[in-house]
């Protein structure tokens, strides 16, 4: 599973910083290099990952579906509408600046509950591999793989309660990078694939090019740049 995996951290990562002195980031195992990140006070813990189940308070259902050794989905459902009315589907991808963050984190555990049960709509929130030990573009290459996934109705739930007329994308950060990325690049080859989006949702976007603009170079002066 993406981020799942555990070091110790050396002498030099505990205040958070120190080990940026002397190693290189990719010298360093995953956890060190995350605690060890500049900015990073107090040192970030090794991910914690949320359990799929039965949501009681909203009465959600969820589980996971393993797509590949790397990378997974994890679906979504609300009551059954009245009538048996099918639903609209949400595809929805992590933030986390690409380095942290999993669709089993729990507060977006929490927010894809609420989310479907709130709209409803059957979700999907995509796992996918993060750069420190994938560099891009393979989130977006896993991110398009589990929208394919989606848009192939091979899931049960999805067959039996899903409407692909009505599909939406939505991340935030650098999910909402992945959104505007396979959003421009489904409108490009719309006629191969089995619908049509409908809508994204962007919520704080994670973007950035070659030259710096705006407040970017002051957030470069921090040693905090996107990479």
């Amino acid at each position: 599973m993406a981020g799942a995996v555990a070091a110790a951290p050396t002498e030099g990562t505990k205040e958070g910083g120190g080990a940026f002195a002397s190693s290189p980031a990719w010298t360093l195992a995953t956890v060190e290099a995350r605690r060890a990140a500049p900015g990073s006070r107090p040192p970030c813990r090794a991910p914690r990952h949320e359990p799929s189940g039965l949501h009681a308070a909203r009465v959600v259902v969820s589980r996971d579906v393993r797509l590949s050794v790397s990378s997974f989905v994890r679906l979504y459902l609300p009551p059954p509408a009245a009538g048996g009315e099918r639903l609209p589907v949400m595809v929805y991808f992590h933030g986390g600046g690409f380095l942290i963050g999993s669709a089993a984190s729990p507060g977006y555990h929490r927010c894809l509950n609420d989310l479907a049960a709130a709209c409803p709509v059957v979700a999907i929130s995509v796992d996918y591999r993060l750069t420190l030990e994938h560099p891009l573009p393979v989130a977006y290459e896993d991110s398009a793989a589990a929208l394919a996934w989606v848009l192939s109705v091979a899931d049960p739930w999805l067959a039996a309660h899903s409407d692909l007329s009505r599909v939406f994308l939505a991340g935030d950060s650098a999910g909402g990078n992945i959104c505007h990325h396979l959003a421009m690049c489904h409108g490009l080859t719309s006629q191969h694939l089995p619908c049509r989006l409908k809508g994204i949702m962007l919520i704080h976007l994670w973007f950035w090019g070659k030259e710096t603009i705006g407040g970017e170079a002051a957030v470069g002066r921090r040693g905090n740049e996107p990479s």
